[in-house]
């Protein structure tokens, strides 16, 4: 039986109280990992004792794993709605983690990819009390996450993310999006002092790179060709190299690089220069990019380079199944989103003891 944190059972007394209130679509925030998963866990559970019908709604297959396992770790039985081959990958896992298949076609609760959802809404074949959106920064209308919600207009929501904020402008409420209330858990600094994430350093270096002739995307954010003349370039990489041989020698890194060219690069520069490394990108199979990241958790890779996979929800330990976090984080991206920048440098921050 797992049993929430003291500050997780608050946040979800807090969510309790929303719907009490009258509200059908809270906004919870919980950084980086804070436990969001728990807090989805227990509130499934708890629902799903009473009979009421949930589903989440998640947007990478990572995602989708992590959440089917959350349900086993509290024993809930659940359908999964994605691809053929992204079930049965997952019907495995959790024979091998917990001796026994979670999976069950009638239950009244299911875990789902979004792209899969707005495609198959219709066939969902019971009517959600709940629908919880993992990642909900994504959520608003005329998307494939706002259609899965319009489907089901008379369930309650509820929206989990480390990081509510979108470059665009557009607002998670209205009049762009779906929440009518924000319940705010604990900061990133209180979360450290009371050992629930781990202390940092963090280093740059001494010469900052010019931007200022990068382009922008309408989104505002910078155009992945342009930043690419800056940032894929092996002075960058060099400097990279040298900096991890000085001060992180050894741990397991997430390397961020502009493009999956660049992360390629990279990856190949870190194995010229001694070090075991790696890359993965969302074309590879799904086959050989486990394999990457079971020899990344397993330290036989040193260095996982990619451009933006590994971001949000990505848990190491989860996807492993193994007690083992990500050390440290290689920034080689710049972004003009505070909300990725959050997300890369997270995933970074999951404890283990004496870890800094």
């Amino acid at each position: 039986m797992i049993t929430p944190r003291p500050y997780q059972v608050d946040v979800i007394n807090k969510i309790k109280e929303s719907y009490r209130s009258g509200n059908k679509s809270p906004l919870a925030v919980v950084p980086t990992g804070g436990g969001k998963s728990i807090i989805i866990g227990d509130i499934v559970r708890s629902a799903n004792n009473k009979g009421s019908g949930v589903l989440l709604v998640a947007h990478r297959q990572e995602l989708i794993f992590q959440l089917s396992l959350t349900l086993c770790r509290f024993g809930v039985s659940h359908q999964i709605i994605a691809s053929a081959s992204t079930v049965s990958s997952i019907k495995m896992a959790q024979y091998k983690s917990f001796g026994k298949i979670y999976w069950s076609p009638d239950s009244c609760v299911a875990v789902g990819s979004v792209q899969t959802l707005a495609k198959r809404v219709e066939r969902i074949n019971f009517k959600p009390k709940l629908i919880i959106q993992d990642e909900c920064h994504h959520v608003t209308s005329g998307t494939l996450w706002g259609k899965v919600y319009d489907a089901f207009p008379n369930s309650l929501r509820l929206g989990v993310t480390a990081t509510p904020k979108r470059l665009d402008g557009k607002s998670l409420g209205q009049p762009d999006g779906y929440a009518d209330d924000l319940i705010i858990g604990p900061t990133v600094e209180w979360l450290i002092e009371h050992g629930y994430l781990s202390k940092y350093k963090a280093y740059t270096v001494s010469k900052q790179w010019d931007l200022s002739g990068v382009r922008k995307k309408k989104n505002g954010e910078y155009d992945e060709k342009s930043l690419s003349a800056v940032a894929d370039k092996p002075s960058v990489t060099g400097d990279a190299i040298q900096h991890y041989k000085s001060v992180a020698n050894g741990l397991l890194a997430v390397c961020y690089c502009v493009s999956i060219e660049a992360s390629k690069h990279t990856a190949q520069a870190f194995v010229d220069s001694g070090i075991p490394a790696g890359h993965i990108d969302g074309s590879m199979p799904d086959s050989e990019r486990k394999k990457i990241i079971s020899d990344f958790a397993d330290g036989k890779i040193k260095v996982l380079c990619n451009s933006q996979l590994i971001l949000e929800g990505f848990d190491l330990g989860s996807i492993a199944q193994k007690d083992v976090t990500i050390d440290c984080c290689i920034d080689l991206s710049p972004t003009a989103s505070l909300s990725l920048f959050l997300q890369k440098v997270g995933r970074a921050l999951r404890p283990s003891p004496g870890k800094t």
